[in-house]
């Protein structure tokens, strides 16, 4: 579970189906933002994007996507099994 930077979102992850959803404090509503097999979300400095830990057919690697929901997703770190997400910086030029 990740708090967004300007504490009005928590980006969760569930279990079972593994997917990222986004509760909005302020309305008091759950969205989903991925359609997979994710986990470890991490919200970038300003809030509009988040990166996660994803199984893709073509192998794992760390992804991002809008905090909007809208786009798809896009590829950042190709890895192994082994990669894990943790955070990110908050200048916004690394993942740890």
């Amino acid at each position: 579970m990740r708090l967004s930077p300007d504490a009005g979102r928590v980006a969760l992850g569930s279990l079972n189906p593994r997917d990222i959803w986004l509760f909005d404090f302020s309305r008091g509503t759950n969205t989903r933002l991925t359609f997979g097999s994710e986990a470890n979300p991490a919200w970038s400095p300003d809030g509009s994007r988040i990166a996660f830990n994803a199984v893709r057919a073509n192998g794992t690697g760390i992804y991002q996507k809008e905090s909007s929901g809208a786009g798809g997703e896009e590829l950042l770190i190709q890895g192994s099994t082994g990669l894990t997400l943790t955070d990110w910086s908050s200048d916004g030029h690394f993942l740890l």
